[in-house]
């Protein structure tokens, strides 16, 4: 039990996002835990996003709505903002795991510079908690979501995302933490719900896959064959397609076990 309270800077990053950028900021809005600094970086949205956040602004400690160069300098543009102890990204669509899920992590203190939980992953039809992979196999492949992953505020300010990555920056940036030796600890809880149907990769097509396989080639991750990947990510659409959902709902379980 901890005596004093972190304050905890929470950044939604969005983007045309008007049919789920409201339930994102009723999940930071509804936390129970009082000391929460919420950062808003929209990247220009047309569609009704911006309304729905000048209904919540009075909340919302800043936002800003403008044009970037992608989701990871827009997620860099509100670490430059943050002011909290610890920070965590929930960006559009993504909503926190309970009420009082912050409440529940940082009633503990931590000597590390990296804590994190589990997700739900949310499939429309299906609703699925992936549980963290061994650390140990962060040099294989990212171990744990950042939508339910708390970084110190310094680190991050230090070391920012790289935007030369569109789409591993934050998996590239966790790798040289840990290589680093920089501390991380698991928490025994489910901490975000992650949109696995409007989420930033919920939906890849084969451009996206290829330009994913390209950058983890960059930081000495991926060493197989891309074709042989584009060849599993069509049978794998193809299984979507024409499975019935409860055929799916098993696949999905098995395959995040």
């Amino acid at each position: 039990m901890r005596i004093d309270n972190p304050l905890i800077t929470v950044i939604t990053v969005s983007y045309n996002s008007v049919s789920v950028i409201e339930d994102t900021i009723e999940s930071v809005l509804k936390q129970t835990y009082p000391w929460i600094e919420y950062i808003i970086i929209d990247g220009g949205s047309r569609d009704g996003t911006i309304d729905i956040i000048r209904q919540y602004e009075k909340s919302i400690s800043f936002w800003i709505s403008e044009k970037d160069s992608g989701v990871y300098h827009a997620m860099n543009k509100g670490i430059d903002r943050a002011t909290g102890e610890w920070l965590i990204f929930m960006n559009s669509g993504d909503r926190f795991y309970s009420e009082t899920i912050l409440s529940q992590v940082f009633e503990h203190e931590y000597k590390s510079d990296i804590i994190y939980g589990a997700v739900e992953l949310d499939y429309g039809f299906t609703k699925i908690i992936k549980r963290p992979y061994p650390l140990e196999c962060l040099p294989l492949h990212m171990c744990f979501s950042h939508q339910s992953c708390f970084v110190r505020t310094d680190l991050m300010k230090k070391t920012k995302f790289d935007t030369n990555y569109s789409i591993v920056a934050d998996y590239a940036f966790f790798l040289e933490q840990y290589k680093k030796g920089n501390l991380f600890h698991q928490l025994p809880f489910t901490i975000s719900i992650y949109d696995n149907v409007n989420g930033i990769s919920s939906a890849p097509n084969i451009k996206v896959l290829v330009r994913h396989l390209n950058e983890l080639q960059r930081i000495e991750v991926f060493h197989g064959s891309i074709h042989f990947e584009i060849l599993k990510f069509l049978v794998k659409r193809m299984i979507r397609c024409v499975c019935p959902k409860f055929i799916l709902k098993i696949y999905y379980r098995k395959v995040n076990d």
